[in-house]
């Protein structure tokens, strides 16, 4: 996922315009996260800014609650009162029995409810990995030959080089509607990772709209 981020974030045109002025320009908010994506391969990039930018947050640890302290009642924790003197094991039994259900019905309710990530970039819609390749791939194909006809693109990718199936009609049409596809999706793709957004088609929820400079 992290890497096809990267892969389309390189595509955007005006973030590498961006990249290029070392820092400057209409991208310079998102570069101050990302920082420049062409001038390292993703491993190096990656070690230096992933966990700062999509890992959630550490989780919180049980803590003691000394007499006198102020409790808010949250939705998201439970207070309990153990008593000293009584055996470990008898303590770890009665918590697990008590806390399970609870933690259970938190569970479904985050989930009823949309768990949202606390990462500062989270994964912004559910992924399709081998798609979000496939059109990648459409796309580098398409910067790189922009006058190739989109079934020959198509068919290059695949490697296909039976003449019978490059000049069968009903080929061409299907190959030309697949890439087109990808094309645009790979588009909408780009336009949004600009945004600060991956992997999303169509519009943020934000309403927020980049015109990008990607054909």
């Amino acid at each position: 996922m992290y890497y096809l981020w990267w892969e389309y974030l390189r595509c955007h045109d005006g973030y590498r315009e961006t990249c290029l002025a070392g820092g400057q320009g209409k991208y310079a908010k998102l570069y101050s996260d990302f920082g420049d994506v062409h001038a390292e391969e993703f491993w190096d990039w990656w070690q230096a800014n992933g966990v700062r930018l999509f890992a959630e947050p550490p989780p919180e640890l049980v803590t003691e609650l000394h007499a006198g302290t102020y409790v808010r009642k949250r939705a998201d924790a439970v207070v309990m009162s153990i008593p000293l003197d009584m055996p470990m094991r008898i303590v770890s039994r009665q918590i697990k029995r008590q806390i399970a259900s609870r933690q259970a019905a938190h569970r479904a309710a985050r989930v009823a409810q949309g768990a949202v990530s606390q990462a500062r970039y989270p994964v912004a819609a559910r992924a399709n990995l081998p798609a979000l390749y496939k059109n990648l791939q459409a796309w580098q194909a398409r910067q790189a030959d922009p006058d190739m006809k989109l079934y020959e693109l198509h068919a290059k990718l695949l490697g296909i080089t039976d003449r019978v199936k490059l000049n069968d009609a009903a080929n061409r049409i299907d190959w030309t509607n697949e890439m087109a596809r990808r094309i645009r999706k790979a588009r909408e793709l780009i336009i949004n990772v600009g945004l600060g957004f991956f992997p999303l088609i169509g519009l943020p929820r934000t309403g927020t709209k980049d015109q990008g400079k990607g054909r």
